[in-house]
């Protein structure tokens, strides 16, 4: 959380192996080797049977908006009363 807060409040780019660390990617690879790697992990999932990768990747992003709605919907709010002046208790 405190490594997302900075990088939204600050703008800070931050390196790929930075990345790795706090969590926002899985893993980092070579330029050349990047499209192999890409069909490696393809490979993986097609391998496994459809109606499992397909569930799996549901319950994901149901998960996501379990977790995440509420709080896109209070950030929209807070935005567009700080970017428009808008008046939050009002009907939207």
């Amino acid at each position: 959380m405190g490594a997302a807060a900075e990088v939204t409040l600050t703008g800070r780019v931050f390196t790929a192996e930075e990345a790795v660390r706090l969590g926002a990617v899985n893993e980092v690879v070579p330029d050349e080797e990047c499209l192999e790697r890409a069909l490696e992990l393809a490979a993986q999932i097609a391998a496994a049977p459809a109606s499992a990768t397909l569930e799996t990747k549901r319950r994901i992003l149901m998960d996501r908006e379990r977790q995440f709605g509420d709080l896109f919907a209070e950030e929209a709010r807070v935005f567009r009363q700080a970017l428009l002046g808008e008046d939050p208790d009002s009907a939207a």
